[in-house]
């Protein structure tokens, strides 16, 4: 859907502030800390399907992982409407193929 992100980004971004922006607007803060250019610890693969948290690490990074700057309430709806589409053709797909329909 043409305005909404298709691919979900970092805890407390763009896609989930667009969300909350739309679902809870009254919910969204300003994040505490500027994440800057340190990316988190967390965020470095030190192997596959190994994550490491450091201790203070959220804290450091103000609880976020990406920057939230340009969601907007609209970009939240679009969203929310994609993925609501999305999950009622995966429903109906399912419905079908265990149906013995497909």
């Amino acid at each position: 859907m043409e305005g909404a992100p298709q691919v979900q980004g970092g805890h407390a971004g763009v896609y989930e502030t667009a969300v909350v922006k739309y679902l809870a607007p009254d919910l969204v803060g300003t994040p505490g800390a500027d994440i800057g250019d340190t990316p988190a610890f967390f965020d470095q693969v030190l192997s596959n399907g190994l994550l490491v948290n450091r201790h203070g690490e959220w804290a450091r990074i103000g609880g976020v992982t990406e920057r939230p700057d340009g969601a907007t309430e609209e970009m939240g709806r679009l969203i929310i409407e994609d993925r609501a589409l999305a999950l009622a053709a995966a429903i109906a797909a399912f419905d079908k193929a265990s149906s013995g329909e497909a």
